[in-house]
C-alpha cells in the first residue's frame, strides 16, 4: 500500500490486479510494475492517489481461477472514495468476467484493462456507471498456450459497449503480451480523464475462432530479460495447467501437461 503524497479533494485510490504469477505485485521495488519514476506508485502519487496492489487470497497466484470467490473477496475490501481500478492479463479477466457484472462500485470509477478483459462469465446484475478502457496489443495473440489476449479483450469491449457502458479502446500495433508499460498507460488514461468518452482506435482483424477465456501465465518482464525466459514461461504455463486440474474435483489429474490441457475445465 502506498499513501498519496498530495491531498486530493476526496480520497482516491488506484487498485491494480497483476497477471498470473503476480510477478510485479510480489516485487514492489521493481520498475516492472510498481517502482521507478514511471511505476504505478509514482503515477498514482502524481494524481494525489494512494496505491493498493493486492494479491489473490490464500496464496493463490491467479485472480481468475476462483473468480467468483476472489471477486467477492476484493469487493468487500475496496477502499472508499474515488476509485481507479486496473488489471493486467488474468487481473483484467477477473475485473470484467466476475467483478463488474456482479458488484456495484463507486460512481465515477475508472477502469483500465491491459492485455485482456473478456465478457462476463456470471449473470450481469450491476449497472454500468463506470468508464472502461481496454489496451491490448494487436500482436498480443495466442502465445502457444491456447489463450488469445486480443480476442478476449475485443469480446469484452464489444459486450460492455453493447450493454451501454462508457468504453474506449486501443489496439496498438506490434505490442505483445510482454511489452506493456503499465504506469505510462495509467498516466495516459488519467491525463485524458474527462466526461467525453474517447473514440476507440480501429480494431485489428482477428480470426473467427473463439478460444477459451483462460489467461496464460504472466511472462517474465520483457524489460529485465533472463536466460531461458521462454523456456521458463513454457514450464510455468504447464504448472498453471496442473493447478487448474487439481482445482476441479470432477477432472482427474493426467500424467502429462499436454493431456492436462485437453481435459482441464476450463482448458489451459
Amino acid at each position: 500500500v502506498h499513501a498519496p503524497t498530495a491531498q486530493s479533494a476526496e480520497p482516491c485510490t488506484v487498485v491494480w490486479l497483476d497477471g498470473d504469477g503476480q510477478y510485479g505485485a510480489r516485487r514492489p521495488g521493481s520498475d516492472y510494475l510498481i517502482g521507478g519514476p514511471d511505476g504505478l506508485a509514482a503515477v498514482a502519487a502524481e494524481h494525489g492517489c494512494g496505491l493498493w496492489v493486492p494479491q489473490p487470497p490464500g496464496g493463490q497466484s491467479t485472480w481468475w481461477q476462483r473468480g467468483r470467490d476472489n471477486a467477492l473477496w476484493l469487493h468487500v475490501r475496496l477502499p472508499e472514495g474515488r476509485l481507479i481500478l486496473g488489471g493486467y492479463s488474468g487481473g483484467a479477466q477477473l475485473i470484467t468476467e466476475y467483478l463488474l457484472p456482479a458488484y456495484t462500485l463507486p460512481a465515477g470509477t475508472r477502469v483500465l484493462l491491459v492485455g485482456g478483459g473478456d465478457r462476463p462469465r456470471v449473470r450481469a446484475t450491476a449497472a454500468g456507471n463506470h468508464a472502461l478502457r481496454w489496451v491490448t496489443g494487436a500482436a498480443d495473440r495466442d502465445g502457444g498456450d491456447g489463450w488469445d489476449s486480443l480476442e478476449a479483450a475485443m469480446r469484452g469491449h464489444a459486450w460492455y459497449s453493447a450493454a451501454g457502458w462508457a468504453t474506449s479502446s486501443s489496439w496498438p500495433a506490434g505490442v505483445t503480451h510482454d511489452d506493456y508499460a503499465f504506469g505510462s498507460l495509467l498516466r495516459e488514461m488519467l491525463a485524458a480523464d474527462s466526461t467525453v468518452t474517447p473514440a476507440p482506435t480501429p480494431a485489428p482483424t482477428v480470426g473467427a475462432s473463439v478460444r477459451p477465456s483462460t489467461p496464460r501465465a504472466n511472462p517474465l518482464p520483457h524489460r529485465t530479460p533472463r536466460p531461458h525466459a521462454r523456456h521458463h514461461h513454457h514450464h510455468y504455463t504447464r504448472g498453471v495447467c496442473r493447478a487448474v486440474c487439481q482445482a476441479h474435483p470432477w477432472t482427474s489429474l493426467p500424467s502429462s501437461p499436454t493431456r492436462c490441457a485437453r481435459s482441464c475445465a476450463p482448458p489451459c
